[in-house]
């Protein structure tokens, strides 16, 4: 099966509790309320496939119709110039998902059948961060990237309920679920760009008709490129670290006023894959990242351990509410992590790579590929109001290292 069908799948209770809990609070209540309840959660971020056709490019050398991206169209043509890769094509306009799902739901196999999911399954959509998919951030998106969105004139946001769901109609086709038939889910997927995360979280109760609930979590590229707090995920933060704090206020030989900053460290994973997720948004092939200085990609599945999540204001120079903003990260390749961790690169503020005369040797620049200009889609105007801290730390210590006097060795070890 082409790994584009690909979804990933938990069907342990703790562990989809742990995964939707910066996902979903209302869900995590849910599931806990529900206790005798069996819970499979399936979830995948959005490829190019599952963008409906309106949305997206069908064939070579039409970036323009690639609505549904994160990128503008030069930024677009940029990246296939420069990595000599065209971004993919696609016909099908189903969400693809694994066999996986109508197995473990006992479900008719799609190749076999076309039907309507609601007729085995209740289904409904999770209310709670569909505000972001609605057609106002859509347009903000398509002017931030000077995108031409005429034929979404006829595209509508769609009713919710006044509860926590709204009961929605989804078909089975060949290729997946969704298809123009099912008015409301077309006309919100309208709003899910490549990137997004979609989960379907499914109950089981004996001698009961099961039910889907679709969830929606927006990619942390859209709140970067807005400029936007994620809310649900700060909120997550804000509560694991109360917690914690009043766990260890509790414990013996634990001062008053001990240091937050292991505890917060624990939120490291979450935040590497925040910014994973942002880059995987960027470029063309799924699962794919890239170090911005370097230009080295990889599958983050697979070898995503050669990236490093930096922070741009180091962790101990930020304040609470910058330690962990997305846009205070960056992330790289081992050896420009090393680098800009000590200052000995940063980015100017016309997005150039700059070099502390320490580093002055073309031919380890050039071993280092840190020869070549930025992959500068990344670094958005809320990052560099970050990067230009670091640049200013930076010039600060050249100075100090032209000095005979300096400690340079304990700067740097």
């Amino acid at each position: 099966m082409s790994r584009k069908y690909l979804n990933e799948f938990i069907d342990d209770k703790y562990k989809i509790l742990d995964f939707l809990d910066d996902v979903s609070p209302i869900m995590t209540k849910y599931i806990k309320e529900n206790s005798y309840s069996k819970f499979y959660l399936f979830y995948k971020f959005i490829n190019h496939s599952d963008i409906p056709t309106f949305a997206k490019a069908t064939e070579q050398n039409a970036l323009e119709k690639n609505l549904l991206y994160y990128l503008s169209i030069d930024e677009m043509y940029e990246l296939e110039n420069k990595r000599n890769a065209p971004f993919e094509t696609a016909h099908q306009s189903n969400i693809g998902l694994s066999l996986k799902f109508y197995e473990t739901l006992n479900l008719k196999n799609p190749r076999d059948n076309n039907y309507v999911l609601n007729d085995f399954k209740d289904v409904y959509l999770v209310n709670e961060n569909i505000k972001y998919f609605k057609l106002e951030f859509t347009k903000r998106i398509f002017d931030k990237l000077n995108k031409n969105y005429n034929n979404y004139r006829k595209i509508k946001d769609i009713e919710l309920s006044n509860n926590d769901f709204t009961a929605i109609n989804l078909s089975v086709r060949v290729h997946g679920i969704g298809a123009s038939d099912d008015k409301d889910f077309h006309q919100l997927r309208a709003n899910i760009f490549k990137g997004d995360l979609f989960c379907l979280l499914c109950e089981e109760k004996p001698d009961q008709k099961g039910k889907i609930f679709i969830i929606l979590k927006k990619n942390p590229r859209f709140f970067t490129l807005l400029d936007m707090t994620n809310e649900t995920y700060e909120n997550y933060q804000q509560k694991q670290i109360q917690k914690i704090t009043q766990i260890a206020k509790q414990q013996e030989n634990i001062k008053e006023n001990f240091n937050l900053d292991e505890i917060t460290r624990k939120f490291q994973a979450k935040w590497r894959k925040m910014l994973s997720d942002e880059i995987m948004a960027c470029l063309q092939k799924d699962n794919e990242i890239i170090c911005p200085f370097t230009w080295i990609s990889a599958d983050y599945t697979k070898v995503g351990t050669l990236f490093r999540a930096s922070h741009i204001v180091s962790y101990a120079e930020a304040n609470d509410n910058e330690k962990f903003d997305i846009n205070n990260g960056i992330l790289l390749c081992a050896n420009a992590d090393a680098l800009f961790d000590k200052h000995l690169i940063s980015v100017d503020e016309n997005k150039k790579l700059c070099f502390s005369f320490l580093l002055n040797d073309e031919i380890l620049k050039s071993k280092l590929l840190l020869n070549q200009p930025i992959f500068t889609t990344i670094l958005t105007d809320k990052r560099m109001k970050f990067m230009n801290r670091h640049y200013a730390k930076f010039k600060e210590l050249e100075k100090l290292r032209a000095n005979s006097n300096y400690d340079l060795l304990g700067e740097l070890n």
